[in-house]
Protein backbone atom coordinates (compact mmCIF):
# COMPACT_ATOMS: atom_id res chain seq x y z
CA UNK A 1 0.00 0.00 0.00
CA UNK A 2 1.48 3.43 -0.99
CA UNK A 3 2.32 5.93 1.73
CA UNK A 4 -0.52 8.26 2.88
CA UNK A 5 -0.04 11.60 1.60
CA UNK A 6 -0.03 14.50 4.57
CA UNK A 7 -2.71 16.79 3.07
CA UNK A 8 -4.96 17.68 4.32
CA UNK A 9 -4.49 17.42 7.95
CA UNK A 10 -2.85 20.49 9.77
CA UNK A 11 -0.17 20.70 12.86
CA UNK A 12 -1.83 21.80 15.97
CA UNK A 13 -0.04 25.18 15.90
CA UNK A 14 -1.38 25.13 12.19
CA UNK A 15 -5.01 24.66 12.98
CA UNK A 16 -4.92 27.24 15.61
CA UNK A 17 -3.79 29.79 12.90
CA UNK A 18 -6.99 28.89 10.58
CA UNK A 19 -9.14 29.69 13.53
CA UNK A 20 -12.52 27.95 13.25
CA UNK A 21 -14.85 31.20 12.78
CA UNK A 22 -18.50 31.28 13.30
CA UNK A 23 -19.82 28.21 11.24
CA UNK A 24 -17.72 25.80 13.80
CA UNK A 25 -20.48 23.85 15.30
CA UNK A 26 -22.02 23.38 11.65
CA UNK A 27 -18.41 22.55 10.48
CA UNK A 28 -18.10 20.13 13.45
CA UNK A 29 -21.37 18.32 12.62
CA UNK A 30 -20.75 17.73 8.93
CA UNK A 31 -17.37 16.66 9.83
CA UNK A 32 -19.41 13.75 12.06
CA UNK A 33 -21.75 12.85 9.60
CA UNK A 34 -19.03 12.20 7.13
CA UNK A 35 -16.74 10.38 9.46
CA UNK A 36 -19.98 8.08 10.12
CA UNK A 37 -21.15 7.54 6.80
CA UNK A 38 -17.47 7.17 4.94
CA UNK A 39 -15.86 5.17 8.37
CA UNK A 40 -18.89 3.88 9.80
CA UNK A 41 -19.51 0.72 7.72
CA UNK A 42 -15.58 -0.17 8.14
CA UNK A 43 -15.69 0.36 12.11
CA UNK A 44 -18.96 -2.04 12.22
CA UNK A 45 -17.06 -4.70 9.78
CA UNK A 46 -14.16 -4.68 12.16
CA UNK A 47 -16.64 -5.37 15.25
CA UNK A 48 -16.80 -2.07 16.62
CA UNK A 49 -19.76 0.24 17.61
CA UNK A 50 -19.86 3.79 17.36
CA UNK A 51 -20.84 5.91 20.21
CA UNK A 52 -20.66 10.04 19.52
CA UNK A 53 -16.83 10.64 18.81
CA UNK A 54 -15.79 6.36 20.49
CA UNK A 55 -15.71 3.67 18.75
CA UNK A 56 -14.94 0.43 20.95
CA UNK A 57 -15.14 -3.32 20.01
CA UNK A 58 -14.58 -6.28 22.43
CA UNK A 59 -11.97 -8.86 21.72
CA UNK A 60 -11.16 -11.46 24.07
CA UNK A 61 -10.20 -9.86 27.67
CA UNK A 62 -9.22 -6.60 25.61
CA UNK A 63 -11.55 -3.05 24.87
CA UNK A 64 -10.46 -1.59 21.75
CA UNK A 65 -10.98 2.13 21.32
CA UNK A 66 -10.71 4.90 18.42
CA UNK A 67 -11.37 8.18 20.06
CA UNK A 68 -11.89 11.72 17.41
CA UNK A 69 -10.88 14.01 19.84
CA UNK A 70 -11.61 17.74 19.12
CA UNK A 71 -9.16 20.42 18.96
CA UNK A 72 -9.89 22.65 21.84
CA UNK A 73 -10.12 25.85 19.59
CA UNK A 74 -12.39 24.12 17.20
CA UNK A 75 -11.45 23.26 13.95
CA UNK A 76 -10.05 19.57 13.54
CA UNK A 77 -9.61 16.43 14.98
CA UNK A 78 -7.05 13.99 15.91
CA UNK A 79 -7.43 10.50 16.35
CA UNK A 80 -6.28 8.17 19.36
CA UNK A 81 -6.41 4.77 19.56
CA UNK A 82 -6.05 2.96 23.04
CA UNK A 83 -5.80 -0.98 24.15
CA UNK A 84 -6.93 -1.93 28.22
CA UNK A 85 -7.64 -5.62 29.02
CA UNK A 86 -10.36 -6.05 31.72
CA UNK A 87 -7.38 -7.59 34.31
CA UNK A 88 -6.06 -5.03 34.34
CA UNK A 89 -7.31 -2.74 37.44
CA UNK A 90 -8.55 1.01 36.87
CA UNK A 91 -8.24 3.59 39.75
CA UNK A 92 -9.68 6.69 40.63
CA UNK A 93 -13.16 5.86 39.97
CA UNK A 94 -13.18 4.18 36.57
CA UNK A 95 -16.62 4.33 34.66
CA UNK A 96 -18.32 1.21 33.41
CA UNK A 97 -15.79 -1.12 31.40
CA UNK A 98 -18.76 -0.40 28.13
CA UNK A 99 -18.21 3.45 28.18
CA UNK A 100 -14.11 3.10 28.70
CA UNK A 101 -12.36 6.15 27.10
CA UNK A 102 -8.84 5.75 25.42
CA UNK A 103 -7.27 8.40 28.41
CA UNK A 104 -7.98 5.27 30.43
CA UNK A 105 -6.22 2.60 28.02
CA UNK A 106 -2.79 0.92 29.15
CA UNK A 107 -1.67 1.17 25.52
CA UNK A 108 -2.23 4.69 23.60
CA UNK A 109 -1.10 5.96 20.34
CA UNK A 110 -1.63 8.99 18.23
CA UNK A 111 -2.89 7.69 15.04
CA UNK A 112 -0.70 9.88 12.06
CA UNK A 113 0.04 9.38 8.42
CA UNK A 114 3.91 10.35 9.51
CA UNK A 115 5.00 10.27 12.68
CA UNK A 116 4.36 13.93 13.25
CA UNK A 117 1.46 15.94 15.77
CA UNK A 118 -1.23 15.68 13.11
CA UNK A 119 -5.34 16.97 13.22
CA UNK A 120 -7.87 16.48 10.25
CA UNK A 121 -9.64 19.50 9.43
CA UNK A 122 -13.35 19.73 10.09
CA UNK A 123 -13.45 21.07 6.15
CA UNK A 124 -14.75 24.65 5.24
CA UNK A 125 -16.84 23.24 2.45
CA UNK A 126 -18.48 19.50 1.75
CA UNK A 127 -15.26 18.63 -0.73
CA UNK A 128 -12.58 19.39 1.98
CA UNK A 129 -14.99 17.93 4.74
CA UNK A 130 -14.95 14.56 2.14
CA UNK A 131 -11.39 15.03 1.57
CA UNK A 132 -10.52 15.26 5.11
CA UNK A 133 -12.74 12.59 6.31
CA UNK A 134 -11.05 10.10 3.20
CA UNK A 135 -7.76 10.76 4.43
CA UNK A 136 -8.20 9.77 7.62
CA UNK A 137 -10.10 6.63 6.73
CA UNK A 138 -7.00 5.84 4.51
CA UNK A 139 -5.17 6.57 7.86
CA UNK A 140 -6.72 4.36 9.72
CA UNK A 141 -6.84 1.54 7.59
CA UNK A 142 -2.79 2.18 6.61
CA UNK A 143 -1.73 2.90 10.17
CA UNK A 144 -3.90 2.69 12.88
CA UNK A 145 -5.84 -1.18 11.54
CA UNK A 146 -1.82 -2.81 11.98
CA UNK A 147 -1.37 -1.43 15.23
CA UNK A 148 -4.50 -3.20 16.74
CA UNK A 149 -3.57 -6.51 14.63
CA UNK A 150 -0.09 -6.33 16.30
CA UNK A 151 -0.88 -6.79 19.85
CA UNK A 152 -3.99 -9.14 19.11
CA UNK A 153 -5.06 -11.73 21.45
CA UNK A 154 -3.43 -11.63 25.45
CA UNK A 155 -0.89 -12.93 25.63
CA UNK A 156 0.61 -13.02 22.10
CA UNK A 157 2.99 -10.30 21.48
CA UNK A 158 3.02 -8.48 24.42
CA UNK A 159 6.22 -10.14 26.02
CA UNK A 160 7.98 -8.66 23.22
CA UNK A 161 6.65 -5.10 23.63
CA UNK A 162 9.34 -2.62 24.76
CA UNK A 163 8.73 1.12 25.68
CA UNK A 164 10.33 3.76 23.86
CA UNK A 165 8.82 7.27 25.11
CA UNK A 166 5.83 5.88 26.64
CA UNK A 167 5.54 3.97 23.52
CA UNK A 168 5.17 0.71 22.97
CA UNK A 169 7.15 -0.04 20.03
CA UNK A 170 6.67 -3.91 18.66
CA UNK A 171 3.90 -3.62 15.88
CA UNK A 172 6.08 -1.02 14.31
CA UNK A 173 9.43 -3.57 13.75
CA UNK A 174 6.50 -5.95 11.64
Amino acid sequence: MAPVPRPPGLSAAELYETGHGEDGPARRKAFQAAFKTAVGPWLKQEGFVLNGATARRFVGDAVHLINLQRWKHGGGVAVNLGIHFRFLPLLFNPPPWESLEEHWCALRWRLTPDGGDFWWRDGIDAGETASSVDHLKATLLEHGAPWFDAFGEWPGAYPDVTVVCGAPQFWKKR
